[in-house]
């Protein structure tokens, strides 16, 4: 017999794709939910989950959904000032991840930003959700599948 895992991403993305999530686990539908640390309604929608992880019929295993696509960063803004504009947002693609991996020049600068940015947002779940569990990694666009990502993300961890 297959074991089957029925994985959510984006929990804490927004408060309505994190609503919809929440209805899913409290339904039983869900093996696992990744969530993003970085976003404005981070705080409400983790702390709503441990609030109810007591009620829920099964719980979820949880990830941390990296992000460099969307939103504000967490690591000190001088410390990932290709990533991110003036004002600490997010203001690159998937496609300069992918170049700036075959980036002779740009290459440990880069790695070196996403690894503050990692540890940032992998400290912020692990405030709230603890040390206890297995920490488990994806991200948002699946940027974790480009080399230079996935090198910092295991640098990191």
């Amino acid at each position: 017999m297959y074991k089957i895992d029925v994985h959510a991403d984006d929990y804490c993305l927004s408060p309505h794709t994190s609503e919809n999530i929440l209805e899913c686990i409290r339904a039983g539908k869900l093996s696992s939910i990744s969530v993003i640390t970085n976003m404005s309604c981070y705080e409400k929608y983790a702390n709503k989950f441990l609030e109810e992880a007591n009620s829920f019929e099964k719980l979820p295993r949880l990830s941390v959904h990296l992000n460099f696509m969307e939103g504000h960063c967490l690591a000190n803004i001088k410390d990932v000032p290709d990533l991110v504009n003036k004002r600490g947002y997010f203001n690159i693609s998937w496609g300069s991840l992918f170049v700036w991996n075959y980036s002779p020049k740009k290459f440990m600068s880069i790695k070196k930003q996403l690894k503050a940015e990692i540890k940032a947002q992998t400290e912020k779940f692990i405030t709230l959700f603890g040390q206890d569990k297995a920490l488990r990694f994806d991200s948002h666009q699946h940027t974790h599948m480009i080399p230079i990502c996935y090198w910092a993300l295991l640098e990191v961890i």
